[in-house]
């Protein structure tokens, strides 16, 4: 076996440890009196918990188009999440778990494909490329990689399916408009388009992004005869996707997602980001020291780079959405102006690429396998009887379900049912719904008033857990219907 085998062999090893072990280890780690939420998240299980609910819809219904699960309210079904839905479809009596789990290993080898090819197409050396490709996959910061920053690098691209195909194919759309030429057949232009449209229906706003940073490529190839052939390719995509996406987001609008487009995150701290990207930036730095001298291509990264980060800073509310796969022209621009430090100091590159720069991601590998050993994670490990009190559950006809917030974010994958509140973004009102939904379990309202509030919101089925049990909560509207030690269900009548 080549040395360069036993290299493409480590890293794929490595590549699915890191990523998909935990979850693994956290299956084989459940104790008898407990059942395994399916996956040890360091960032977002609420998120996770969504999409396999999202499965078990199309399990359950047979339906392409996905109802908001987050909500009592009737709402329109609508074309979401729909590769997990057809998931569900095509494979209806396969663990939910599994079916997300097969994906993201199926769709990772996708977009590694991806950025490997993309690569090639900015570094000739292979040893360069490598370790681009490393840096991409595993590089992290000092600790940035936090709630408050979404999409940093790629550690949770990684866990997501959708996120995975959505920025394989932007990229893939992006870097492929600069590969255009006037001998560029039809067929390649219009793979291009739909490539870029499916890509911005999973995450529109980029459409923003991909008409600055393929108009500076438009602007730095002026000279050249391509020039027309660009100019007219620009202005066809981003007119057909725009035609596309302003239908796709009015209907969107008027689905039971619409609460997804009113969502705010929080604004982006440019010390953090630098903080984020951790060793990588100083490295950055001196590569330009040591090679200042920059080509076509370089200037399109600094100008992609540079956007990305401008962007961040408006006051949108998905801004510091941008910064996902940011790490990637990051990354090859610093390989890039580093490649005459490769060949004289590889020791010191092969320490900053495989060890300084990845450590957070090893960190959160660490924090993922230490979480298995804290079984009182409600959100990794439910005890066997409330899972008892959510099977039978999932055999009542009623829909509509209550219970606490942990909970009823795993209600939907584990009953297929509607629930009050279960998500504070994909929920429309999550706010004021928890209010309530705190005042209905800490008794402050009357018999009456918790009557109206069961029946006016389309609730169905109450569950009591824990403490809640022993407050012996009894309204004139609600009948028991199932009782263990941990978990009580009632019906309204």
């Amino acid at each position: 076996m080549t040395k360069k085998t036993l290299l493409i062999i480590g890293f794929i090893f490595l590549f699915f440890f890191i990523n998909y072990f935990p979850h693994l280890y956290g299956w084989i780690k459940t104790s008898p009196d407990k059942f395994f939420s399916g996956h040890v998240s360091w960032f977002d299980p609420w998120d996770i918990n969504n999409y396999l609910a999202a499965i078990r819809w199309g399990q359950n219904t047979k339906h392409f188009l996905y109802e908001n699960l987050f909500t009592t309210e009737i709402t329109k079904p609508f074309p979401i999440y729909f590769i997990y839905t057809l998931t569900g479809i095509v494979l209806p009596s396969v663990n939910l778990a599994l079916l997300y789990h097969g994906l993201s290993m199926i769709t990772g080898p996708f977009l590694l494909w991806i950025i490997f090819r993309n690569i090639l197409y900015f570094i000739s050396n292979r040893t360069t490329a490598f370790f681009t490709l490393f840096l991409v996959c595993f590089g992290g910061g000092f600790g940035g990689l936090d709630i408050s920053m979404t999409g940093l690098t790629f550690t949770g691209i990684w866990q997501k399916p959708h996120e995975i195909i959505a920025l394989g194919l932007f990229l893939e759309s992006l870097i492929g408009f600069t590969r255009l030429n006037n001998k560029t057949s039809v067929y390649k232009r219009w793979l291009l388009r739909v490539t870029l449209v499916i890509s911005l229906i999973l995450y529109p706003f980029k459409i923003i992004n991909y008409a600055i940073i393929t108009g500076s490529w438009i602007l730095l190839s002026w000279r050249t005869s391509d020039r027309v052939t660009l100019i007219k390719e620009w202005l066809v995509s981003l007119v057909f996707s725009a035609i596309i996406l302003f239908s796709y987001t009015n209907k969107f609008s008027q689905s039971g997602f619409f609460s997804l487009l009113l969502n705010r995150y929080e604004a982006v701290n440019f010390i953090d980001v630098l903080i984020g990207y951790g060793f990588i930036i100083p490295l950055l730095i001196i590569g330009f020291i040591i090679n200042p001298r920059i080509n076509k291509l370089q200037q399109w990264l600094i100008v992609w780079i540079t956007t990305t980060l401008i962007l961040t800073a408006f006051p949108f509310g998905w801004s510091r959405l941008y910064l996902s796969g940011l790490f990637f022209p990051l990354s090859l621009l610093t390989l890039i102006k580093l490649e005459i430090l490769m060949k004289q100091q590889r020791l010191i590159m092969v320490i900053f690429v495989f060890i300084l720069i990845p450590l957070s991601t090893y960190f959160i590998f660490y924090q993922r396998i230490n979480a298995v050993n804290q079984t009182d994670n409600s959100w990794m490990y439910m005890s066997k009887k409330k899972q008892l009190g959510l099977k039978f559950i999932e055999t009542q006809k009623a829909d509509g379900v209550l219970a606490n917030y942990i909970l009823s974010n795993q209600v939907s994958k584990l009953t297929g049912k509607h629930v009050y509140l279960g998500h504070l973004i994909q929920t429309p009102k999550a706010e004021e719904k928890y209010e309530k939904l705190m005042r209905f379990y800490q008794k402050e309202m009357n018999d009456n008033e918790a009557c109206m509030f069961l029946r006016g919101n389309k609730i169905n089925i109450i569950v009591f857990e824990d403490s809640e049990i022993q407050k012996k909560y009894s309204q004139s509207c609600l009948s028991k219907q199932y009782e263990n030690s941990e978990i009580v269900v009632f019906q309204v009548r």
